[in-house]
């Protein structure tokens, strides 16, 4: 096997599911094969802990800056709205302007 995720994914096809064993089992092999120290089960263990907390902890954090993100959009959104409300607000009211110097002018015309 050429990497440690090539040897998993052996080892999970014929165990079934990745476990700490397992885990720890192709940490050691891929480690006897770099000509490193093995691990010991504990030692394993936490370092198989550790890691979870850590990829938890970064699914928590990317969770919240998705949340963020969804919010900021949310918000410009809000924004653009109000602005272009405004905006028909403005032009609504110049047209019932407009609206009623013609109507002032026709007046005058009649009268």
């Amino acid at each position: 096997f050429e990497s440690e995720d090539e040897l998993l994914d052996y080892m999970c096809a014929l165990m079934g599911d990745a476990t700490d064993e397992v885990l720890t089992f192709v940490s050691n092999v891929m480690r006897y094969k770099n000509g490193q120290s093995l691990q010991t089960s504990i030692d394993a263990a936490g370092d198989a802990s550790a890691a979870r907390q850590r990829e938890e902890e970064e699914r928590e954090e990317t969770a919240r800056l998705r949340r963020l993100e969804e919010q900021e959009r949310r918000l410009k959104r809000e924004k653009e709205d109000k602005r272009a409300k405004q905006k028909l607000q403005q032009q609504q009211k110049e047209a019932e302007r407009v609206q009623r110097r013609k109507d002032e002018e026709e007046r005058q015309k009649i009268l």
